[in-house]
């Protein structure tokens, strides 16, 4: 997940400090977010680059550009898709999130 694949305009920036800054909690617990990674779902499958890659430095980099001077948690849940080496991916979901002990993953 890239800034370059999403949209967010000054408009939307100054509608977070105009109506949002000062409602929104300085933490933040986000329990829908997912995490994808293409290379672990098969060739043949039909699912396999319909959404970007989407680890967690780019996911904590969206976070800080749409919560800034947030502290900002997850829950991340997988993409499910037809041909995901579920195995693999569990492995590659762990080492992203080994060093961070407040964000979780659903299996």
């Amino acid at each position: 997940m890239t800034s370059e694949l999403i949209d967010y305009r000054e408009h939307d920036k100054n509608f977070w400090y105009e109506e949002l800054e000062e409602w929104v909690p300085k933490r933040i617990y986000d329990c829908h977010a997912h995490m994808l990674n293409n290379s672990l779902i098969d060739d043949s499958s039909e699912h396999k680059g319909v959404f970007p890659d989407a680890d967690f430095e780019g996911l904590r980099g969206w976070q800080k550009t749409v919560f800034p001077n947030r502290d900002v948690n997850n829950l991340i849940l997988g993409r499910p898709a037809l041909g995901t080496r579920i195995n693999e991916y569990n492995d590659w979901l762990y080492n992203e999130l080994r060093h961070n002990k407040l964000t979780r993953s659903h299996r």
